[in-house]
Parts: structure tokens; C-alpha cells; sequence
């Protein structure tokens, strides 16, 4: 590990696969299946930059056949660069930046990494547009100091315009015009003031300072002072053209002077053209008032002329920078900063090409579901990226900010870098996004490219993945995918895919909005008996329950939150509801519908903790006060799917019941019984091939063994729904084919709804209605219908 790295936690992984009893095959499976693979966080810095990369570098300072440069480690090369003599002030500054950040109390090497593969190219551009800037201002710099006779420098040349005043100020005599309108100019620190003086101030205080200094010389007869008058006159004439007068010119008669202006303007120049003009006429007075004001007058032209020019093509560059900006999509702060400047000055639109360009890359995204609109695209040197609540209002989102970039795979698309870690960037791994560090290699740029699209939901944006075609960034519960609206995946489903695959790209310094979100009811539903059949959703950041009423009489919209949600459990996953333990409630909830008595069992609710992949049992939902989660899965439940209580490898007289789930890399079903006691958990393979189906549900449907649960569930290939009738201690009967094409609905639910002898379907389709099949035996289901 080179200098400046952090090491992995390698002891905290050892200690999580340590950790009680987990399903084992899962925790293996976790480790083979691409898709099950442990969320590295971008913990680790940069790998070093290539040669190639380095050479590229080195190609903006000179230095392309400096080998012993290019040999060095990234922070070495990165210092060499903060003091070469071919780097800019900009690309000086940023290498500077990037060295501390890396090099200085323990900094992440990462940081020099990202200046030779991007930062020092963005630097560059800078210096170029100040460049181009700062030519305009040498060359009035340079006139100005040409008229009184200051040594012209590079040093000199290089001031700003406050400092090559005070320069100024310096060499000229106290008391003199040059001197007062120096010293006016500093006094005042005002940009305009300080450029007006040296374009025009300067020539004027000088002019009057000649002729004051030649009036009071007594010992010069009339003739000799219009003759140093004149002389000075010359001189000052040339000074526009940055030229310091020698004896030889200001010797010269005003035809041949002229002559001499002409053939150091510039070509096609005003001042050009008004010395062309004068030497053209046979009026030698003609010469004389060119010498004396035309050529002031001409050059005025010139300089508005250029302006003009300038001020056009800046306008014409900032335009087309708005435009590129919003078909991008993905620019919104860009846009309204080009709006701004070309709303304002032409010093206003020069400023925004020079530098404010630069500064309107980074943007939040934020989700547009109804109800989750305070949600953002997080993440962090310290975990994986997450559509994640937002912040208290106000406050700083600093790792929900991203720079986007053009796409480094594909530079007509974007790639989105962390604002926070430098280099590390929002990247595709086996549909599961993460942030990830550039390792500049060609998979990791094209799985970190993202490309544009109008929102699926109407408006905003969807962002393809250019490593997975037709998928796009979604986030499922509070975990990013790369998804399509398929039944390929478990977060390929449809519900709420459009929405969830949308995103608005906001201005950085907008306050987080503090909406948690009301659940979409996309999540992963179960039936529980909570004083009455009521629905589970665990889509929203806490567990809920939504009590559907008098579906004996299927009403429609009766879906209320007269029950409270659980808490504690940071980021849930998939949920089941059901008997578990075989323990009898003792007291109903206080709830005017309560009709449970203390002698019924009481269902229980398990659930998986996303973040730690860790099984979760909240006991006995009827009883009075708290039902105290017990940890009843260690680690690696995220690697099952498919929750469902019931009993399917117990005995027919048996009180409790089994967690039963599909193992997502081996396509196996597993059979838990509890131990009540100990709340650890032993299992049985009741089947295997249950790859090929999802949104699995289990409920009595008048089929299998007495006191079993079937299973329904919709087969991938094929869309069909079929039942599986349950065999006790394990396995199913011959499948029954329920509905030929059910791959509209996206959630599955069984419950005896409405108080007959077998259990009743709800499903969800991808739209979000709600619909009702009664069971009526026989694993048949009674006519559809449409709740809400």
C-alpha cells in the first residue's frame, strides 16, 4: 500500500462474519454472485496514476520529454508541478491544493491522483481564458509605462493594475500629475478608476506635466521650449504604441514620423488607417494634429473596437455554454449562471468565462417521488452512495454535492464525482451503484458515465447507464440500481419505476428539504393480524403499518395509518408477518376496533435491517406498549428475498410457525423453524429452481395439507401465476396455474381479507392501483376488484 493510504478494516469484516448464526449459503453466495457482493465503502485512495497519465500532465508544462518527472510518485510529480516555470497561476494554485490535501496531516494521496488525471486540465483552461484577459491589460500596462520612461519588464508586466500603479507612483516626482493621479487612483482601489488611469489618465498628466516642467525652464528661449514641447508630443505618441522614444525618433520630421507610427500599428488598425490618412494629404497640418490627437482619438477607436469584439464573442461563447448546458439536462446552475451574466455587463459574462463557469458544476440530485421529495443522491469517502433524507433546512449538504463532469467514458454523457472525496465517483458494479474510486482503466470509466435523458416521469432527468444500455439509475427502498422496468430483478419492478428512476438536478446551496416520506406503497408487503387483517409496508425509512378496512364490503380507498410505525430500524428491507413464535397476546392494543381476544396467538413481524443485513423480530404485534425487537439473523439476510411466515416444515398441530425465503445466488427455498428460547434458528431446503420466480406470497388457499400455507407466485419467464399447494414437513404438490399473464402486478399480498374461509390476494400494479381477489377455495379466486 503506497504512502498516504488508508488500509481496509480488514478486523471488522472478521468480526461481522463471526457474529451468531447466519444463513450460511448466503453469506458464500455473497462472496460468488456479482450482484450479492459486500458494499466496499471507497475507503481506499486513488491507484497511481500511469505513465501515459503523467506524460499528459506533463505535456501542459513542457515537460513531455522529462522523464525523471514522470517517474515520480503522484504527490512528488504533483509538487515538481506547483513550482515548474511552464505552469500557470491557476495550475500552480490548484497543484499546490491538491499536494497540502494529500501530503499534510494525514491527507489521502487520492487528492494528487485527481490533479494529474483532471485538475490540472480544468486549471489550464482557467489560465488560458485569464490569459487571454490579462494580454488586453499588459498591453495598456505596457503603453503607459513607455510614456514616462519606466523600464518595461516582464516583472512590470506581469503587476496587477493596483500594483503597477504604485509602481508608477514610485518613479514618478512628487508633485507632479502623473504622481497625484497615482496616488488618486490607489487611494480610491477601484477597478475601473485604476484602468481609466492607466489607458488615459497617465497620458494626459503626463502631457501636462511636460508642458509645466518646460514653461518653468527659464533658461529656454521660446523657440527651444516649442521645440521640447513638441518632442514630448512624439514621444507620447509612440507610447500608445508601447514604443519609449529614442533621440533618432523624436528627430524625425512629422512626415516621416508618422511613417514610422505607421509601420508599427498594428495591421488594419484605426491607428493604421488615421496614419495612412495623414500621409496621404499634401496638408502638412494634417500630420501635425495626428501626431498631437489623432492618434489618441484612433486608438480610443481600437480599443472599443476590440472591447466590442471581446464583449461580442464572450457573449457568443457564454450563449452557447447556456445551450450545451441545458440540452445536458444535467446543468441547471450552470444555466442560471450564464442567464445571470448575460442578463449583466460585459465585465459580468468576461467574469463568468473566466472563472464562474467553472464554479457552477456541482449539483444535488434529489428525487421526485410524491411525498419523498426531500430525499438526495448522498455518499462519502466513508460509505456507499444513497438516496438518503435530507439534512435539517438550512444546513449543508455537503455529501449530497456532485461535480458533474464530462462522462468519462463517454464525454457526450457525465460521470458525477464526489465533492468530498475527489476521484471517487457514482459507478456501476453488477447493477449495484456505488461510489468508487477511478482506477483509470476503461471499465471503470464507462461503468461511471452516465447519460441524459427527459425524466420518465414527465419532467427532470433519467440518467442511462452506459455500461448497462437500457438500465437506468433508480433508487429501490434507499439502495441505488441500475434498473429497467422488467421483472428481471427484484429491483427491476415496475412499481414506481418511472418516478424512482427520475431525478431533479438542484442549485447546491438549495436547503435540504426534511420530508421523510410517506411510502409509495412499492415496497415489500406482508399481512399481519394487528387487531384485524391489516397490510405491512417497509418502503418508507421506518416500518408501517396501513390497516386496510371493511374489505368485507370492498370499499374503496379505506387504506388509513391508524396504527403507529415501528421504529428502529434504520433501513428496511424485505418483511414478513405471520405466527412465529406460537406465543398467545395477553391484551389487545387500545383501539376501538380491537376484537382479539387474550387467548389468540398473536402474529409477530420479522424484517431485514438493509444496512447490516440483519434478521429482526418484533414479537407479538397485539400486546400492550412495545414489542422489543429480538436480533433473530446476524449478517447476510440481504442475500435472501421472498420473506414469508407461515407453516410449511411444521407439524399440522404445531402453534408456531416457519420464516421461509428464496436464497438469491442458488435460486433455493429455506425452511426456518425458531427456537423460542434461544432465538437462534435452524433450517431445511424445501425446493430449489425458485430463481425463475418473484413476489412470492403464502396464505391457506384450500389446496395443500390442512394447517399448510401454499404459495403463490409469478414465474419471470412467463409472467404466469402459479400456486404451489403445501405438503406438512416440507414440500409442495403439483403447481397449479392461477392466471396465464399476471407480469402487470408488482406486489403480491394474502390475507383472509374478507373474514371467508380461505385466504384473499391483493396485488398492486405498476400504475399503483389496488385490487382484490376473493379466495374461494380450491385455489380458485372470485372476480377482480379495483380498490383504488
Amino acid at each position: 500500500m503506497r504512502p498516504g493510504a488508508r488500509s481496509v478494516l480488514a478486523a471488522s469484516v472478521v468480526a461481522v462474519l463471526a457474529a451468531g448464526f447466519t444463513p450460511q449459503p448466503a453469506i458464500a453466495a455473497e462472496r460468488a454472485n456479482p450482484l450479492l457482493a459486500m458494499r466496499a465503502v471507497a475507503d481506499d485512495p486513488l491507484p497511481e496514476a500511469t505513465l501515459d497519465e503523467k506524460y499528459k500532465a506533463a505535456l501542459l508544462v513542457g515537460a513531455g520529454d522529462d522523464f525523471t518527472l514522470q517517474a515520480l510518485l503522484d504527490c512528488d510529480f504533483v509538487h515538481e508541478i506547483a513550482v515548474h516555470a511552464g505552469a500557470g497561476p491557476e495550475m500552480r494554485k490548484a497543484a499546490q491544493e491538491a499536494f497540502n490535501a494529500g501530503t499534510v496531516s494525514g491527507g489521502d494521496t487520492s487528492n494528487c491522483t485527481a490533479f494529474i488525471r483532471e485538475g490540472i486540465f480544468a486549471a489550464n483552461l482557467r489560465d488560458q481564458a485569464n490569459e487571454q484577459y490579462e494580454r488586453a491589460e499588459r498591453d495598456a500596462r505596457q503603453a503607459a509605462a513607455a510614456v514616462i520612461g519606466l523600464a518595461v519588464t516582464p516583472a512590470l508586466l506581469a503587476m496587477d493594475n493596483y500594483d503597477f500603479v504604485a509602481q508608477v507612483m514610485s518613479f514618478a516626482e512628487p508633485g507632479t500629475l502623473v504622481y497625484e493621479g497615482a496616488d488618486a487612483a490607489i487611494t480610491s482601489n477601484d477597478a475601473d478608476k485604476l484602468r481609466a488611469y492607466i489607458t488615459a489618465g497617465i497620458f494626459e498628466a503626463h502631457r501636462q506635466d511636460v508642458i509645466d516642467a518646460i514653461e518653468r525652464d527659464k533658461e529656454k528661449t521660446e523657440a527651444e521650449k516649442a521645440a521640447a514641447l513638441w518632442k514630448a508630443t512624439k514621444a507620447r505618441a509612440l507610447a500608445v504604441l508601447g514604443v519609449v522614444a529614442t533621440e533618432e525618433m523624436l528627430v524625425l520630421d512629422d512626415t516621416n514620423f508618422v511613417y514610422l507610427i505607421s509601420t508599427k500599428a498594428v495591421d488594419g488598425s484605426e491607428i493604421e488607417a488615421a496614419a495612412t490618412e495623414a500621409l496621404s494629404s499634401f496638408d502638412q497640418a494634417k500630420r501635425k494634429t495626428f501626431i498631437e490627437t489623432g492618434i489618441y482619438e484612433a486608438n480610443q477607436r481600437d480599443i472599443a473596437k476590440a472591447l466590442q469584439k471581446q464583449a461580442e464573442e464572450n457573449r457568443a461563447a457564454a450563449r452557447q455554454i447556456q445551450a450545451k448546458a441545458e440540452n445536458s439536462l444535467v446543468h441547471p446552475a450552470l444555466v442560471a449562471a450564464a442567464k445571470a451574466a448575460l442578463a449583466g455587463s460585459d465585465a459580468d459574462v468576461s467574469r463568468f468565462l473566466r472563472d464562474g463557469q467553472y464554479a457552477a458544476v456541482t449539483q444535488t440530485l434529489r428525487t421526485v417521488d410524491v411525498g419523498r421529495t426531500g430525499w438526495y443522491l448522498r455518499g462519502s469517502s466513508a460509505q456507499v452512495s444513497l438516496a438518503y433524507q435530507g439534512a435539517t433546512a438550512g444546513a449543508a449538504l455537503t455529501d449530497a454535492t456532485w461535480k458533474v463532469v464530462p462522462g468519462l467514458g463517454d464525454a457526450a454523457c457525465h460521470s458525477l464525482e464526489s465533492t468530498v472525496s475527489p476521484g471517487y465517483y457514482l459507478r456501476e458494479a453488477a447493477y449495484f451503484v456505488k461510489l468508487a474510486a477511478n482506477d483509470g482503466s476503461d471499465a471503470f470509466k464507462t461503468s461511471a458515465t452516465w447519460c441524459a435523458s427527459a425524466g420518465k416521469a414527465g419532467s427532470n432527468v433519467s440518467l442511462e447507464s452506459k455500461s448497462k444500455p437500457g438500465r437506468f439509475l433508480r433508487h429501490w427502498g434507499t439502495e441505488l440500481w441500475t434498473s429497467a422496468n422488467t421483472t428481471s430483478y427484484d429491483f427491476d419492478l415496475g412499481c414506481g419505476f418511472d418516478s424512482n428512476a427520475t431525478w431533479k438536478f438542484d442549485n447546491p446551496s438549495a436547503p435540504a428539504l426534511t420530508d421523510p416520506g410517506t411510502g409509495d406503497l412499492c415496497g415489500d408487503l406482508t399481512s399481519v393480524k394487528y387487531a384485524g387483517e391489516v397490510l405491512a409496508d417497509s418502503h418508507d425509512s421506518a416500518l408501517r403499518f396501513f390497516e386496510y378496512a371493511d374489505l368485507e364490503k370492498q370499499l374503496v380507498d379505506a387504506w388509513r395509518y391508524n396504527i403507529p410505525p415501528i421504529t428502529g430500524m434504520t433501513i428496511p428491507g424485505e418483511v414478513a408477518g405471520g405466527e412465529l413464535d406460537g406465543v398467545k397476546g395477553d391484551k389487545c392494543v387500545a383501539n376501538p376496533t380491537c376484537v382479539v381476544q387474550k387467548s389468540v396467538l398473536m402474529d409477530d413481524f420479522a424484517a431485514i435491517e438493509r444496512s447490516t443485513g440483519k434478521l429482526y423480530l418484533y414479537p407479538n404485534l397485539g400486546k400492550v406498549g412495545a414489542n422489543p425487537r429480538k436480533e433473530i439473523g446476524a449478517s447476510g439476510w440481504n442475500g435472501m428475498r421472498d420473506l414469508m411466515i407461515g407453516k410449511f416444515c411444521v407439524s399440522a398441530t404445531a402453534a408456531n410457525g416457519n420464516l421461509v425465503a428464496v436464497e438469491r445466488s442458488t435460486g433455493k427455498l429455506w425452511c426456518y423453524t425458531l427456537n423460542t428460547s434461544t432465538f437462534t434458528m435452524t433450517r431445511k431446503e424445501i425446493g430449489t429452481g425458485w430463481g425463475g420466480y418473484d413476489r412470492l406470497t403464502a396464505g391457506d388457499f384450500g389446496v395443500g395439507d390442512a394447517n399448510a400455507h401454499d404459495i403463490l407466485t409469478v414465474e419471470r419467464s412467463t409472467g404466469a401465476l402459479w400456486l404451489y399447494p403445501a405438503k406438512v414437513n416440507g414440500g409442495f404438490g403439483t403447481r397449479i396455474q392461477v392466471n396465464a399473464n399476471f407480469s402487470a402486478y408488482v406486489n403480491l399480498v394474502a390475507g383472509n381479507f374478507n373474514g371467508a374461509g380461505t385466504d384473499d390476494l391483493i396485488a398492486f400494479d405498476k400504475a399503483g392501483h389496488k385490487y382484490f381477489w376473493p379466495g374461494t377455495g380450491g385455489g380458485k379466486f372470485g372476480t377482480r376488484v379495483q380498490l383504488s
